[in-house]
């Protein structure tokens, strides 16, 4: 009786101390909201989604006593929590825009004759006294992140308030510093936008009409809280416009609810883990009445029961842990279609999404190129905004030109060494069959090497071949019309053909490692294949035509029906070569004998 009073007690004392620390938030917040103005209170929501405690995961009817549903208005807040606090939505927004201006770019001159060689070095010196990459890097994690962000450029123009637009003559001012700003930084009011009277009585250009003419800014500061700028002291930054003319779209709203899906699924899966990875409790109260059962839960006996929990009892209880038969429930199947929702939503290939990153690092070449292939055309979509600051630097004469320019981005896709050694050797035999119609010298000079003493570049190579002994039609060899080769062994069976076995083989084991490592799936190591069995063949291919040529001093150029024949026969080979490991893979997975790294 004494325990039961003073557990009561203790529960009492604890409930008014919940109360009492409850009440102080409740007037520290109320607190907190009356000293915060309007433009801040989005920041101040972003802030808490971060730091308040509770629930880790955003689930329906959990957020503000409202109820989430599926086509639901996607909020500022939404969008910074699933960039923030969701892997999927960080790479989508931070590491994307880092991989769009990691590599930076060139600026060259268009001019064919005489270019300015020496534009690309005044150009990223500029750029670099502004820290214009790092810039340009926030400003596209803010505007993948909300649509739309700005870039406010600080001149030197004496006292000129940033309300004020600049002078026509730009040469009579310089930039000086650049800044981005979130679109929970600034606001165009409806009062701020271009109309045909602003074209009129202020000089505002025709062309502007709709767009903003103030953008009112939030620096950080209480004096500079509400700051009215003029459009041509901004660079706006919203590359993926659909029905709205300057409000962008955020690359997180295609995803949103798949992320949300993608969440509730882990999460439920990590709660399954703790609280179940031995099975279910089952508990049995033998001869219990429904009173006493629901005695037993409200007293909260059988709360929170996992394995780092007990359950005391008696002879007419028991505790038990059922499973599925003794397994857990495999959760792929579930799991891989939000995945490949959230790959075609992002255009992030899926096997980057669970981490084989771009470059030079091990993973599927596929995915690395068809990744850099989605960097270049989002860099054709921000290319404006450095090119408007470079436009903007040549006006103020910070940059001395006259003329056009271009803009080459550094590909974000880096070639393996065989890679390299392939497109090198493809170029030498390039730059030889130049030499069946160009004279010696012109193909050293495209190159950039000077002509031969003496006129001795003054011939085409070929032809001067032609002049010593005749050659044949045909030849022989592994493509030719004559070639003695028989494919066939002794019991009439096809024989692999030549073609540098030994490496060909390596690198195709090489695809069956990866996918044992699970850093490829079956799909895209057999598209590889293809690929690198397309190349060995090609590359055979075009020995067996130089040594036809040398052999014969006829430039051979075809392949004839032989060899045709011969290059399918060996594509097919390989490829069925491959699709037998592949049907290995296969049968031990379902046999259940597949260990990843065997």
């Amino acid at each position: 009786m004494g325990n039961r009073k003073s557990r009561g007690l203790i529960d009492r004392i604890t409930n008014r101390d919940i109360l009492a620390d409850q009440n102080r938030r409740l007037e520290s917040l109320g607190e907190n909201i009356s000293n915060l103005n309007e433009a801040n209170v989005e920041r101040k929501k972003i802030d808490d989604a971060v730091s308040v405690a509770g629930p880790s995961f955003l689930r329906p009817g959990l957020e503000s006593g409202t109820t989430r549903v599926f086509g639901k208005k996607i909020t500022n807040l939404d969008r910074f929590w699933a960039s923030t606090r969701e892997p999927v939505g960080g790479r989508t927004v931070k590491d994307v825009a880092t991989d769009i201006w990691d590599n930076w770019f060139a600026v060259k001159d268009t001019k064919e004759k005489k270019p300015d060689e020496d534009l690309n070095h005044r150009v990223q010196d500029a750029l670099t006294k502004l820290n214009a990459k790092s810039i340009f890097t926030r400003a596209t994690i803010f505007e993948r992140r909300y649509g739309t962000s700005i870039i406010v450029l600080a001149y030197a123009d004496g006292e000129m308030p940033l309300s004020e637009p600049l002078p026509k003559d730009l040469s009579t001012v310089t930039i000086e510093q650049m800044e981005p700003y979130s679109l929970t930084k600034f606001e165009v009011k409806n009062g701020d936008i271009i109309t045909l009277e602003n074209t009129k009585k202020d000089g505002e250009p025709k062309i502007r009409l709709g767009f903003p003419r103030y953008y009112t800014v939030n620096m950080g500061a209480k004096d500079v809280s509400n700051v009215k700028v003029h459009w041509s002291r901004v660079i706006h930054c919203a590359p993926r416009l659909d029905e709205h003319k300057f409000w962008g779209i955020s690359v997180i709203d295609i995803i949103h609810d798949d992320l949300t899906i993608y969440r509730n699924e882990r999460w439920g899966l990590g709660q399954t883990l703790f609280r179940f990875g031995s099975g279910f409790p089952v508990i049995t109260l033998t001869g219990a009445s429904p009173e006493k059962i629901k005695a037993y839960q409200d007293a909260g006996t059988f709360a929170n029961i996992c394995s780092m929990t007990y359950f005391v009892c008696s002879d007419k209880q028991s505790l038990e842990f059922k499973g599925v038969a003794g397994a857990a429930l495999n959760p792929a199947p579930y799991l891989e279609p939000v995945l490949d929702n959230l790959s075609i939503g992002t255009g992030i290939p899926k096997a980057m999404l669970r981490g084989a990153q771009a470059g030079a690092l091990s993973g599927s070449e596929t995915n690395r190129y068809n990744y850099s292939k989605k960097i270049s055309s989002d860099q054709l979509l921000v290319e404006p905004e450095p090119r408007e600051l470079i436009d903007r630097l040549i006006a103020t004469g910070q940059i001395v030109f006259k003329g056009d320019y271009k803009m080459d981005w550094v590909s974000a896709f880096e070639l393996s060494e065989k890679d390299k050694s392939i497109i090198e050797r493809d170029l030498a035999i390039a730059r030889r069959s130049k030499g069946t119609y160009k004279k010696i010298d012109e193909i050293r000079d495209e190159e950039n090497l000077p002509p031969l003493d003496n006129n001795e570049g003054n011939v085409v190579l070929e032809l001067e071949k032609l002049k010593g002994p005749a050659g044949g039609g045909g030849g022989f060899g592994m493509f030719s019309s004559q070639s003695k080769h028989d494919h066939k062994n002794k019991d009439g069976e096809a024989n692999p053909p030549q073609l540098a076995i030994v490496t060909l083989e390596d690198d195709l084991l090489e695809l069956k490692g990866k996918i044992d490592r699970e850093d490829l799936d079956i799909d895209e190591a057999r598209a590889e294949a293809e690929i690198i069995v397309e190349k060995y063949v090609a590359i055979s291919e075009a020995d067996a035509l130089d040594r036809l040529s040398e052999i014969t001093g006829v430039r051979v150029d075809e392949t004839s029906p032989e060899g045709v024949r011969l290059r399918k026969e060996m594509t097919d080979y390989y490829m069925e070569w491959f699709d037998n490991l592949l049907k290995d893979i296969i049968k031990h997975r379902e046999d259940g004998e597949f260990v990843v790294g065997s």
